[in-house]
């Protein structure tokens, strides 16, 4: 963001975030009347903001970062600082987790990645490529899909398949997820009500077929652990 529009940015987020209250167990972390100190560094088209934090809770530190939604509660702080946020980005980006496409201009995937939020999630969406048409899954929970992305235009006829131990559980058809969603561009699906949702155990894997060798595709799951 350029200086004139942080200075936009901290405007907005200085006359909206008081209208909503920091949730009660991130107060010791963020502080409820601390908004002046938000600075807004980075927006999604959403907009949303990654804020540096200055005015931080007893148990926050300055210069924090976190993200502050418009129409949401605050989340808790991505990192301790700008340094330590930026160290972790510059990470993901050098393993190839998250790509720039110049076409485009976007850092990939751009689903949720307000400041590359894929770099700080504990499950962050699973890339598939000519390499890595495979990912084993956790189990112990039950999973469905939520989003596909792609950096290129989805490939017809690639479908997604739900494998235990060899048997194919369930499939998912990419240009049925395009056909049903409407919200649905050529490089992203977003399964506003995802379903089925299918309980996994060990040994489950996530296959991708159809891909041509220099597709790039990135899953996203919803997922619930199962209690026993």
């Amino acid at each position: 963001m350029s200086a004139e529009s942080i200075a936009e940015a901290y405007r907005f987020v200085r006359k909206y975030a008081g209208e909503a209250d920091v949730p009660e167990h991130l107060r010791g972390l963020l502080n409820a009347e601390g908004s002046a100190g938000w600075i807004p560094f980075a927006y999604s088209v959403g907009g949303d903001y990654l804020c540096v934090d200055l005015e931080p809770g007893p148990a926050g530190t300055v210069g924090q970062v976190f993200q502050w939604n418009h129409d949401d509660e605050a989340d808790p702080p991505m990192a301790p600082s700008l340094t330590a946020w930026l160290e972790r980005v510059v990470a993901c980006v050098e393993a190839g987790e998250i790509i720039y496409d110049v076409d485009r201009a976007e850092f990939l995937p751009f689903l949720r990645s307000t400041g590359f939020a894929l770099a700080f999630e504990a499950e962050p969406p699973m890339r598939f490529d000519a390499s890595r048409r495979e990912v084993q899954l956790r189990g112990g929970r039950s999973v469905a899909l939520r989003s596909v992305e792609s950096a290129r235009p989805l490939p017809a006829g690639c479908r997604i398949e739900l494998r235990q131990a060899e048997t194919i559980v369930h499939v998912w058809s990419v240009d049925a997820l395009r056909e049903y969603e409407g919200c649905a561009t050529d490089f992203l699906v977003f399964v506003e009500d995802p379903g089925p949702r299918l309980p996994i155990g060990a040994g489950t894997v996530l296959r991708v077929r159809g891909l041509a060798p220099d597709d790039i595709m990135w899953v996203t799951l919803d997922s619930d652990d199962v209690t026993t």
